[in-house]
């Protein structure tokens, strides 16, 4: 296993806020003036997809090798569930909790239980049900990612780039194909389509393939470091320069979506392994804190954004109207103080109790997956 690499956690920090601000933009922007980098905030989602592949194999690919599926995978599957799980049961049961009371507007749940269930088994958006949790849909299909790990990770890893192109050729084609799929029908909570990956629709399996495509991208961009010169070549500066240039500049265009994405594995790549100013940025001490609670800041954002908002409104109400720096700065400040308490208070000890759990599995002589880490 290996240590933190703090760039990578600044980058999920830097990721979780921009999804907040796209999320939140009628509290950041005037009506009616959305950008191109507004619109395109979505694919941070996608960032997340890519950079969990390459995290997963970076963390377990020896162990695998080490003690093979059987022997590694119920640990792996524990400590997933570790991660995970108190939070988002407990963002669930208190969403579910506020339906049941007539709290909120229940939505198209003619059977709230069963939608409750599929939400709690975390399997919800393989296509059965709705999220009871507006961003909870991508753990659940990151999840069906986790239970197809071990093959993805043989594919990725094991043999020649002709086995790992089994896995990038249908990657690259899942996203090729949604860019011509079909906008779904609104449902409830749901936005409009911002992009051709934008589909996160609860009836519809195409959530589940671009999470599967991206989390197998991560897993290929930890191949690359197999090749000798990979690790000079992505910790170089101008390549970090390059990447994230491109990255920004193709943001601010229409209509880039598809060529954005296969810009993330390059990006993690140069944080993974260099030492250059974007490293350095991504590391931060501020940015590697909301790493820290990115999770948390994910989970809490759809549904406690709504309760700030009313606040705000009301304190405009008593205290004049609030400016455009200070709501969103307000907004945004509230939304962390939420989710350093629900890191502290239920993801961190959650956590620590579930994998007080695992047996812990005996260790192999290490072999070499044929990947430096």
């Amino acid at each position: 296993m290996q240590g933190e690499i703090r760039a990578l956690t600044g980058l999920r920090g830097w990721a979780a806020t921009m999804v907040v601000a796209y999320h939140s933009s009628e509290l950041v922007l005037p009506a009616g003036a959305p950008t191109a980098f507004q619109s395109h905030g979505y694919l941070w989602v996608d960032l997340f997809f890519v950079l969990s592949g390459f995290v997963m194999a970076l963390t377990y690919a020896d162990r695998f090798a080490d003690l093979g599926v059987r022997a590694a995978m119920p640990d792996f599957l524990l400590r997933r569930i570790a991660r995970i799980y108190p939070l988002y049961a407990a963002v669930t049961l208190t969403y579910a909790c506020v339906l049941a009371l007539g709290l909120a507007a229940s939505g198209p749940y003619p059977n709230l239980g069963w939608v409750l269930v599929l939400n709690l088994l975390m399997v919800q958006g393989w296509g059965l049900a709705p999220s009871l949790s507006g961003t909870a849909w991508s753990i659940s299909t990151e999840w069906f990612a986790y239970l197809l790990f071990p093959a993805s990770l043989f594919l990725a890893l094991r043999g020649g780039w002709g086995r790992a192109a089994m896995l990038l050729m249908p990657a690259l084609a899942v996203l090729l194909a949604m860019t011509w799929a079909a906008d779904p029908p609104l449902a409830y909570l749901e936005t409009p389509r911002r992009g051709p990956f934008d589909l996160y629709h609860a009836a519809s399996l195409w959530p589940l393939a671009r999470t599967v495509a991206e989390f197998s991208l991560g897993l290929l961009a930890y191949r690359v470091l197999a090749a000798n010169w990979a690790r000079n070549v992505w910790a170089n500066p101008m390549t970090a320069a390059v990447v994230a240039g491109a990255i920004v500049a193709l943001m601010a265009q229409p209509g880039t979506d598809l060529l954005i994405v296969p810009l993330f594995p390059l990006l993690v790549l140069t944080l993974a392994v260099g030492e250059h100013f974007l490293a350095r940025f991504f590391a931060s001490p501020p940015l590697h804190a909301l790493g820290v609670l990115s999770y948390a800041i994910y989970m809490l954002h759809p549904r406690t954004n709504r309760a700030i908002t009313a606040l705000l409104a009301r304190l405009a109400e008593s205290t004049g109207k609030l400016g455009p720096i200070a709501t969103p700065t307000l907004s945004f400040a509230l939304l962390l103080a939420a989710a350093a308490a629900a890191y502290w208070g239920v993801e961190k000890p959650g956590r620590r109790l579930l994998r007080s759990l695992s047996v812990a599995a005996p260790r192999a002589p290490r072999r070499s997956t044929g990947v430096r880490s």
